[in-house]
């Protein structure tokens, strides 16, 4: 089984820390979505590309965590597939690219198929908790599991589910906060194909002045290989927060990949909205 950690479709708990940083409330229920372009995994078509658009909803409540998040795909060429860890080039389209594969009416989806496919994707669902060491220090565990939904055919979904776990720490020093976490996921394999149960480490770094409506984060994550024969996995992101209220964040970032089994380039705008407290 596999995966390759992609930041991006699904948002992590550091992303959350950096949010909850923002907004700290015992209990809550919180909006969150984005809109991500994404162009040209290297191992893919050199036309390939994907607009993801991911919409969640988490609910807080004594300490426990719960949140579900659903993307709608709409890729050229099916170069792309979403696991519960992340997008990746889909395992067929490395296979067609190294092997020539096509498709023999297996119901797989290859690059070599044309045109603009869209759809729902594949739902996951988190739990999990935060526990604040002290004013500075916090720590998070999470579990997640991804259920497999969506159309195999179309290139949505690899038809299996998906389990992953994480832990993280983030350590705040006056307007800076620093976070790292750690994460495991066990990934169905498709028929006719093995992938393979990558862990994967992420670095953060953000900033936001006191009372400031204004923040910035970087990330730096590696990951082992999603599928033989393509390597690890590495990306390095960036981004421009906003926060107009106490209850709503919004953010627009970049992230470049670092390795040939990465998203070459992505683009993405995001929102944190505050529904209930």
């Amino acid at each position: 089984m596999s995966t390759s950690r992609k930041r991006g479709l699904f948002v992590s708990p550091l992303w959350l820390a950096l949010l909850a940083w923002a907004h700290c409330s015992a209990q809550e229920v919180t909006l969150a979505g984005s809109v991500r372009y994404l162009h040209n995994g290297l191992l893919a078509d050199s036309n390939a590309q994907a607009v993801v658009l991911l919409t969640g909803v988490t609910v807080k409540a004594w300490g426990v965590r719960m949140s579900v998040n659903v993307p709608v795909i709409s890729q050229e060429t099916r170069w792309m597939v979403a696991t519960g860890s992340g997008a990746f080039p889909s395992p067929f389209t490395i296979r067609s690219r190294s092997m020539r594969h096509r498709d023999t009416g297996s119901g797989r989806p290859t690059s070599s198929q044309p045109g603009w496919t869209t759809g729902p994707g594949d739902p996951v669902f988190t739990v999990g908790g935060n526990d604040r060491v002290d004013d500075n220090l916090t720590t998070g565990a999470t579990l997640s599991v991804k259920a497999p939904v969506a159309s195999v055919t179309d290139g949505m979904s690899t038809g299996e589910w998906d389990f992953g776990a994480a832990l993280s720490i983030s350590q705040r020093f006056g307007s800076l906060l620093v976070g790292t976490e750690v994460s495991y996921w066990i990934l169905g394999d498709p028929v006719d194909f093995v992938m393979l149960d990558p862990i994967s480490l992420e670095l953060m770094v953000g900033y936001r002045g006191f009372d400031s409506p204004l923040g910035l984060y970087a990330t730096g994550s590696l990951s082992s290989a999603v599928v033989q024969d393509a390597g690890a996995s590495g990306n390095i992101a960036g981004a421009l927060l906003l926060f107009p209220t106490d209850a709503m964040s919004l953010s627009a970032g970049i992230s470049v990949g670092l390795t040939k089994a990465a998203v070459e380039t992505s683009f993405s705008l995001g929102w944190n909205i505050v529904l209930a407290r």
